[in-house]
């Protein structure tokens, strides 16, 4: 197949979505290559369907914008030979803070046909491209509006953290590691959270797993107990910096299938609200992968 671009765009991601878009189609005006562009709705189910519809006359994918985009765009194009790439413009950029670094063009990168086989985390019917959490990071999540966040970016996240440290009612969790038949259970008690990370980053650029890579065979399971004020104070300040898996009170371990065990039935997904329909939630490693468009 003629190699053909499909750009999708967020276009509430503003001056910064803009650029990029400019830059990508000057690009592969330059390089022949011809493109569409699909501007999405903020309808999930609508773009959804208009993406996969594109499945079999497309070689390569761009996403410009943020969690939530690349979330709808790998839940597309998973288990298809469709290359996919990212040029950051939300408002957290999880995904692309563990994907690049500073010294990489992004957009030679996207242009490349270089590609890495990669997994997603998988529960529920659904997918997770980054991370799944509950406890404070969904409260976290569902309190910071769409405005605040596409203002102030990863300040908006920490803002709205600031003030739930002294707020936020933890709830009894058990967490279950689940890679052998005899489910081994790992944590119970008070979380202050419970993360998934199949990357690096949440909440704009907090290192929830030092050690995540999204080509990795398994994912990180991060759970702090919620001891008391100061207790959340000192696991808020390690986790700036990375340093959580150091704390007696934080479980981190890499597993590649886990349940959590949750009465709200409450998470955040790829920096989005989302509730779950059972209490007992089972996460593992998705069969089917993607292929992302990663730095040489």
């Amino acid at each position: 197949m003629e190699t053909s671009y499909l750009i999708v765009i967020n276009p509430m991601n503003g001056i910064t979505g803009k650029r990029w878009l400019r830059s990508l189609k000057a690009r592969l005006y330059k390089q022949k290559t011809p493109y569409h562009v699909v501007k999405t709705t903020g309808n999930d189910v609508k773009d959804l369907l208009r993406l996969k519809a594109r499945c079999n006359i497309v070689t390569d994918v761009v996403a410009i914008g943020g969690n939530g985009l690349m979330h709808l765009v790998v839940q597309a194009f998973l288990g298809t030979q469709v290359r996919v790439g990212l040029l950051p413009a939300g408002s957290g950029n999880d995904f692309s803070r563990a994907l690049y670094s500073r010294k990489h063009n992004k957009l030679d990168v996207v242009t490349q046909e270089v590609v890495t086989s990669v997994s997603v985390l998988e529960f529920d019917n659904n997918i997770a491209c980054n991370t799944l959490g509950t406890g404070i990071d969904h409260e976290i999540v569902a309190s910071t509006s769409r405005g605040l966040k596409c203002m102030a970016g990863r300040l908006s996240y920490m803002l709205v953290a600031l003030k739930k440290l002294f707020t936020y009612k933890s709830e009894y969790l058990e967490v279950f590691n689940t890679e052998t038949d005899v489910a081994e259970l790992v944590f119970s008690g008070r979380a202050l959270v419970a993360a998934v990370s199949n990357g690096k980053f949440f909440g704009g650029g907090l290192p929830v797993s030092p050690e995540g890579t999204f080509d990795s065979d398994n994912f990180y399971l991060a759970v702090s107990e919620d001891k008391g004020f100061v207790y959340r104070v000192a696991a808020l300040l390690h986790l700036l910096v990375g340093q959580h898996p150091r704390l007696d009170s934080v479980l981190y371990i890499p597993v590649t299938s886990a349940v959590i065990r949750n009465r709200s039935l409450k998470y955040q997904v790829d920096g989005e609200s989302w509730e779950s329909a059972c209490r007992d939630l089972k996460v593992s490693q998705s069969k089917e992968r993607f292929y992302l468009k990663m730095p040489v």
